[in-house]
């Protein structure tokens, strides 16, 4: 469908822009870690066949594993040995790194290690070899639903309420647990990439999100006590050290080669920063009274299971304690978040439930047809496997990644209209009255006539519980004159007529100290003035106004304002409805025979006014 103007602020549709971008970034990233070493992507299969624990008190690590017959046991590596970064150029020691994720770096690729055991040293050579690719386990795929599901609803939330500072950091709170989370696992061929990008989402992870957390508990019951305000500090400074402390850990420690490795004080503000947050969040929702108190709750409670998770790994990491969490804890941690935060913001009803489910099926599909694509290619080339070479192959599944790219914009349009028509068939039958009466209302000859149908198309295609029109009285007031709502008079300055007259844009009026009454204002312009405003109460079910749909009753509005424009070319807004036919010809009659009076009791002033300078 058609697209219209938002009702957003410049710097709001910013952020939406921002975020979007980064929500379908984060996407990308996700997938690309999910599938790698699957045989979506099989090339990501490899191993070194040894595993390696950072050794403390040194720049390297100790071999705490060996896979019987595989490239590190044929090289002759024993459990125990240590492997020195001082001794190894940045390549292999990286590609160490690698291995305690589980990957060995490209297939038949030579390090070259230098292996201390004992009092002997060793000069042995590693190659990478290929393993079958294997698709997820359940518990992965726990996670990887939980992880679309997060940037699924962080990008509707941002599309939707990109005005609130409550959805700016939730959505930032999303994009960097699970955005950055998922590149920590990422592999590529170039080990500088690979380093940069590590570096990059080791920072990034978890301690935004705690700063982020603090900043919106921050936002709610204020002014702040002394001790949401001493935590809040506490919170956001250990975040800043457990992000400075993973850059240097990366950067000296890998690219450098210094011992680093024996830092254990990032344990320590980790700990104080996630349990800082969340007193953080906790401290506010005591604090807070009715609905922010409800939001807060689920919001605390939604991130609290992957917050805890991360405090008993730092915790045993600090006292260097043998025991890690089961994987299934953080991926059910990952998959809980989501679910908490939907439905605590669709309870709040930030976001309609109708348009959420919109959504959702729209970029379902979208994604449906993309992956379809993707397996048919891959099927295609799998049978011609033997005809085509492997440069062939990459060629051809750039291409056509290149062309789903490109056709992006056509295919969800296409998809959105789709199902509209099919999932959505009432809300999409009510945009297209609105916009289609927003056409004809330029065809209606009686101004009277053309208000009683506004309110009553708007009233009956949106449901709202009121619907009023203000039209400006000729002096520095917009008055209501029609409508089922309470009669109004609102001075031209005030706060929501203001922004509507200053920017010509739809205003969320609980936004504003404004004596007007309702949920959204929609300007009727003509000529670059705003003639009147069309108010809209709460609808009767209290869902929201989903984005089409205001952008639906704007069309509404300035189609209806220049009609007026049309209906009164030389008389006041509310002059003209106000009076009939007969009353105007009055006025006019009354008009002519005050210049006809000031001819009679001045003869010679049209003679003056009708002379030229050179006559006088």
């Amino acid at each position: 469908m058609a697209q219209h103007r938002e009702s957003l602020s410049p710097e709001s549709r910013r952020w939406r822009t921002g975020l979007l971008a980064a929500c379908t970034a984060a996407a990308v990233g996700v997938f690309f870690v999910a599938f790698q070493g699957t045989p979506i992507m099989p090339w990501c299969s490899t191993t070194l066949g040894l595993g390696v624990d950072y050794a403390p008190q040194t720049a390297g690590v100790i071999v705490t594993s060996i896979d019987a017959g595989g490239p590190a046991d044929r090289a002759h590596i024993r459990v125990g040995d240590t492997i020195d970064f001082r001794d190894i150029p940045f390549r292999e020691r990286w590609r160490l790194r690698d291995a305690v994720k589980g990957y060995g770096g490209l297939a038949d690729e030579h390090l070259r290690y230098v292996v201390h055991r004992g009092s002997r040293t060793y000069v042995i050579q590693l190659a990478p070899e290929r393993i079958a690719p294997t698709w997820p386990s359940w518990i992965d795929w726990l996670g990887i639903g939980g992880g679309f599901w997060s940037l699924l609803f962080a990008a509707i939330l941002a599309a939707r309420r990109p005005d609130l500072l409550e959805t700016r950091m939730l959505v930032l709170i999303l994009l960097s647990v699970i955005g950055f989370n998922g590149l920590t696992g990422l592999y590529a061929p170039w080990p500088i990439f690979e380093l940069v990008v590590h570096t990059l989402s080791s920072v990034l992870y978890l301690a935004p999100a705690a700063i982020f957390l603090t900043i919106l508990a921050s936002n709610f019951a204020r002014p702040l006590s002394v001790t949401r305000r001493i935590l809040s500090f506490v919170s956001v400074a250990s975040a800043i050290g457990c992000m400075i402390e993973s850059l240097a850990w990366y950067l000296l420690g890998f690219l450098l080669a210094l011992p680093v490795f024996v830092v254990h004080s990032e344990g320590v503000a980790s700990i104080v920063m996630l349990l800082g947050s969340l007193a953080c969040a906790g401290a506010a929702a005591v604090a807070s009274r009715g609905v922010q108190r409800a939001r807060l709750f689920w919001v605390t409670l939604s991130v609290a299971p992957v917050w805890l998770y991360y405090t008993i790994v730092s915790l045993v990491g600090m006292m260097n304690v043998f025991y890690s969490p089961p994987a299934l804890a953080l991926e059910a941690a990952i998959f809980l978040m989501p679910v908490g935060l939907t439905y605590g913001i669709l309870s709040r009803r930030i976001v309609d439930l109708g348009y959420v489910i919109n959504r959702a099926a729209v970029f379902g599909a979208i994604s449906l047809f993309i992956v379809c694509v993707f397996l048919l290619v891959e099927a295609a080339l799998n049978a011609w496997a033997t005809s085509i070479s492997r440069t062939a192959n990459i060629v051809v599944n750039v291409a056509v990644a290149l062309a789903l790219g490109l056709s992006m914009r056509f295919i969800h349009l296409r998809v959105e209209s789709l199902v509209d028509r099919l999932f959505f068939r009432k809300r999409y039958d009510d945009e297209l009255t609105l916009r289609r009466f927003a056409h004809e209302a330029a065809f209606i000859s009686d101004p009277r006539e053309l208000l009683e149908r506004t309110v009553k198309v708007v009233e009956q295609r949106t449901h709202a519980t009121s619907v009023k029109i203000l039209l400006q009285d000729g002096g520095r007031e917009y008055r209501s004159v029609g409508g089922n709502g309470a009669a109004q008079a609102v001075d031209e300055d005030d706060p929501a007529v203001l922004a509507i007259r200053s920017w010509h844009e739809p205003v969320d009026l609980h936004r504003y100290d404004t004596a007007l009454t309702g949920e959204r204002a929609f300007p009727m312009t003509a000529r670059g003035r705003v003639l009147g405003i069309l108010i809209c109460g709460p609808k009767a079910d209290g869902e929201t106004y989903a984005p089409d749909e205001s952008d639906a009753l704007e069309a509404v509005a300035q189609g209806v304002g220049h009609s007026l424009e049309v209906l009164k070319p030389q008389y006041g807004t509310e002059r003209a409805i106000g009076s009939d036919s007969a009353a105007i010809l009055a006025d006019m009659q009354a008009d002519i025979r005050s210049i006809l009076r000031e001819l009679r009791t001045h003869p010679d002033s049209r003679s003056d006014r009708c002379s030229s300078p050179a006559d006088q």
